[in-house]
């Protein structure tokens, strides 16, 4: 990793003082914490060791199977011998722990220390425990099926997942292994995920290797090497990765996870913490005036340009675009100049646009508390038109219910890289509720029912909403809840319920929100961020110090929010980062001027971890944000969070055909609405003979294969193609973690869909038209006058297309529009009949929209008791882990 971090600017001085106080407490907690934590539990003498310490670990509730206990050869403390089993407690599922035993003679377990549960798996069962040298393997069972094999190291995790680090975070990282495994080395972790999962599994090894039988297919793995030896089209490796942990961040939850310590005494003090530096905010600010517009400019750090510019840039220039939308109404009688209105981000340095797209953000503040007019809540809007939403699970966080883990890194696939943009926090840890988790396909922890939730589906499409409840007659549990994850949902990330629905706050009458105790009798004030889908589709990002929830619900409701969620909290877990990406080996990017300026400490250029091919600028959202690492969203992060890429949208960048720069429009062309369906463009012709190129945006002119029954609406024909002769096919693969993508091959995957099929161009073929896709996702038609040997590929090849389909002599792109079909060329003649070929279908639904509609809000009563059951965390009484204000009177 070379990232070359750039220092951030303090909060205010009240706020420094509090974090001090608060590191000061916590330390001290750590330094009691870590030399008190440890099991201890008195043993009891049997005819061996392992029965010994099996009734040992019987007085604390947990059953150990005996055929998998294993001693381990590396030193333990105070006399101890390390050792690892597979054990349950209850009904629980089993787990691999780990602990250390001190034996006397030859089969006494005077004590067992350092307890852990390794892999704290509640919804998956390891099995099979077996060494192979100084590696331990199991498997992973989720319901009836087998779905991964891991492999443990027991000389500790590979120095290489640290190596970059601070010597203040590789210290950091050995204690939280001391906490998590009660080895300060950790374990070294691989796991190879089972595609797709097995119904039967065997396992066998010998002193080197491990041999399974998964389904039919023999796997053989040598722990030392990283690729199996066979039956390697069977596993998907997960490596383990590491996310570098912040400072206060960290020690926070290291003092709240241990046993003695809990939530309870953390939350206190936030509350008191926060509270006060909340008291001394007020005060100062009621003898010293606010400039809030100054401090506003500061914040968001616009360029200077000039004001004819800016006005062009607001200009709305398609009349289907409608954004922004109308400026936001101040709320407080004091008013500041330029209070709700937007502002357009245009910051060719730092932040990245598409060629020929219109402005894609907006920002703009709002004051809506009257004791605390010096607070702002800054929205950061977004169009979901020309900008894709994605979920990026942490490497640690939010823990995981079946052993899985994420990368913590935005996918580093060339389109991704080109065309990231933004990045901001995501929710809650697992411990303060599981609430759901699913990136990639894979679902991390189960859906809470009534939880206010942001989902992405395979085609792209966001939506937000509350999650159903159970089905009646069914308990709520893992399984159950998987179930109703609909099947073309990829992503998802639930966080409390819901703080607006249909412009209104609170509609679940929710009390705890974070940070407050139960027993307190007002909120914490603390930088909180959120989520929101306004009324007329778009999408914002909320942030603000000093904001209580409802607070951030009122600028919810001033926004015009059908949907607003609870992000995370505390200035450290907050924050929005704008990219610039550079690519360094592609002709078409052009880099960016350098800068005639120094970077200002809220700015970041250099690379980041592998990205190899492109430099990074960023810049934070607003000045004042001041995040536990920068930047955060492009380096690899132990928490969730989200990340925004720009869509391609027509009519894209000029072609540079011999030195000329040939422009395609949208004029004329049919279409459902921004962004367009269809741009085309004539270059010159070659030889006498014209020709015309197409880009075809498949999101808007859905190929037949593709549509779904919202798409009937036909904008255009493939006509005489087929999706069945032919000895290569246009196809179209979904890609998790990313955009679908279409290519020529020969042999369709299993998520392929098949669009049409022909004989591959070549740079001899004689035609008239072909089509292909080039790297932005556009389908590309060619089309010439007349067939002439190698004009369509030379015309394609420039076009940005590497392969395409020839189409027959008699195949024609037509366009439909008032009841006429137009040619490529314009020429137009009355419809009479549809064409039985290739249907263009038009995508008319929103890109962004309400998920579950039919979910309503209900009493406390019904949801609140669903919400507090845990999936790992069980909570140590019955109660509920937080009371509606009227219940706490009671």
């Amino acid at each position: 990793m070379t990232t070359t971090a750039q220092p951030l600017n303090a909060t205010q001085p009240a706020i420094s003082f509090g974090v001090r106080v608060r590191v000061l407490a916590v330390f001290v907690g750590l330094g009691l914490g870590v030399v008190a934590v440890r099991t201890n539990t008195v043993g009891a003498v049997r005819d061996t060791y392992v029965q010994s310490l099996a009734s040992a670990l019987a007085q604390e509730g947990l059953k150990v199977e005996a055929a998998s206990v294993h001693w381990l050869d590396v030193p333990g403390r105070v006399g101890a011998r390390p050792v690892m089993f597979v054990a349950h407690r209850g009904k629980e599922l089993t787990d691999i722990y780990y602990a250390e035993a001190r034996v006397a003679g030859e089969s006494a377990v005077l004590d067992v220390l350092w307890l852990r549960n390794v892999t704290r798996t509640s919804s998956a069962a390891e099995h099979d425990l077996v060494r192979v040298g100084p590696y331990l393997a199991f498997a992973t069972q989720v319901g009836d099926t087998h779905n991964a094999i891991e492999i443990l190291d027991t000389r500790g995790e590979a120095p290489a997942l640290t190596e970059n680090w601070p010597r203040r975070a590789k210290i950091q990282n050995w204690i939280r292994n001391l906490q998590e495994t009660g080895r300060g080395d950790g374990f070294g972790r691989r796991r190879y995920q089972l595609v797709p999962a097995a119904s039967t599994l065997t396992m066998t090894h010998d002193a080197d290797r491990l041999a399974l039988m998964v389904d039919e297919t023999r796997v053989v793995i040598d722990p030392r090497r990283t690729e199996p030896l066979e039956g390697a089209e069977r596993l998907e490796l997960r490596p383990t990765e590491e996310g570098m942990p912040g400072t206060i961040t960290w020690v926070v939850d290291t003092i709240r996870n241990l046993s003695f310590v809990g939530p309870t005494p953390i939350e206190w003090l936030e509350h008191t913490v926060f509270g006060i530096t909340d008291r001394v905010s007020r005060t100062y600010h009621q003898w010293v005036e606010t400039d809030t517009e100054a401090e506003v400019k500061e914040a968001l750090a616009m360029p200077v340009i000039s004001e004819a510019a800016r006005e062009e840039l607001l200009r709305v220039t398609d009349p289907e675009l409608g954004f922004p939308p109308a400026p936001l109404t101040p709320m407080l009688e004091r008013k500041v100049r330029g209070e709700g209105q937007w502002i357009p981000v245009a910051d060719p340095d730092f932040v990245n646009s598409y060629p020929g797209a219109p402005t894609a953000f907006y920002q703009t503040f709002l004051r809506v508390d009257p004791e605390r007019d010096f607070t702002r809540v800054y929205i950061t809007m977004w169009d979901p038109r020309m900008v894709q939403l994605g979920i990026v699970m942490g490497t640690q966080e939010p823990e995981s219910a079946t052993g899985e883990t994420g990368s913590g890194m935005i996918p580093r696939d060339d389109f991704t890289l080109r065309h990231v943009v933004a990045g901001f926090n995501g929710g809650f840890q697992a411990i303060h509720g599981e609430f759901g988790m699913m990136a990639d396909g894979h679902v991390y922890l189960p859906p809470k029912p009534f939880a206010a939730t942001v989902a992405v589906s395979a085609d792209g499409r966001v939506g937000m909403g509350s999650w159903p409840g159970p089905t009646r007659g069914v308990e709520w549990n893992e399984e159950s809840a998987n179930a109703q994850i609909p099947s073309d949902m990829v992503s998802m990330r639930q966080n409390l319920t819901s703080v607006v629905e249909d412009k209104r706050f609170n509609p679940w009458e929710r009390w705890w929100w974070g940070a407050a105790p139960p027993w307190a009798e007002e909120q914490t004030y603390i930088h909180r961020s959120g989520l929101c889908l306004t009324e007329q589709g778009f999408m914002a990002y909320l942030w603000g110090d000093s904001l209580g929830p409802a607070e951030l619900g009122q600028a919810m409701v001033a926004l015009s929010c059908v949907r607003g969620m609870h992000l995370d909290m505390n200035s450290k877990h907050t924050g929005f980062e704008f990219y610039k990406p550079i690519a360094t080996r592609s002709i078409t990017d052009v880099a960016p001027p350098k800068l005639s300026r120094p970077l200002a400490e809220s700015e970041f250029e250099g690379t980041v971890t592998k990205a190899k091919g492109y430099t990074f600028r960023a810049r934070l959202g607003v000045t004042t944000m001041s995040p536990m690492a920068f930047p955060r969203y492009l380096e690899r992060d132990r928490r969730d969070y989200f990340y925004l890429t720009l869509k391609p949208v027509l009519p894209g960048r000029d072609l540079d055909l011999d030195g000329l720069g040939v422009s395609f429009s949208t004029t004329g062309l049919p279409h459902a609405g921004f962004p367009h369906a269809f741009a085309r463009a004539e270059p010159p012709p070659v030889g006498g003979v014209k020709r015309w190129i197409v880009r075809i945006d498949p999101t808007r002119a859905v190929p037949q294969p593709l549509a779904t029954a919202h798409q009937v609406k036909a904008l255009g024909y493939l006509s005489e193609v087929s999706t069945t002769e032919g000895s290569v096919a246009l196809l179209r693969r979904v890609v998790p973690g990313s955009v679908a993508r279409f290519h020529v091959g020969e042999a369709p995957s299993r998520s392929d869909v098949v669009v049409l099929r022909g004989e591959p161009l070549l740079p001899d073929s004689i035609g008239t038209a072909a089509i292909g896709a080039d790297e932005e996702g556009f389908l590309v038609y060619a089309e010439i006058e007349r067939a002439t040997p190698g004009l369509l590929y030379q015309t394609l090849s420039h076009a940005g297309v590497r392969e395409a389909v020839l189409l027959g002599p008699s195949s024609r792109l037509t366009f439909v529009a008032d009841a006429k079909t137009v040619s490529v060329d314009g020429t137009s003649e009355v419809q009479t009949s549809p064409p039985t070929s290739l249907g263009l279908l038009a995508e008319e639904r929103p890109p962004a929209d309400v998920l579950f509609p039919d979910t309503e809000p209900r009493p406390y009563r019904r949801w609140g008791w669903l919400q507090d059951k845990r999936v790992r965390y069980f909570p140590r009484t019955a109660s509920p882990r937080f009371r509606a204000p009227e219940e706490q009177t009671q």
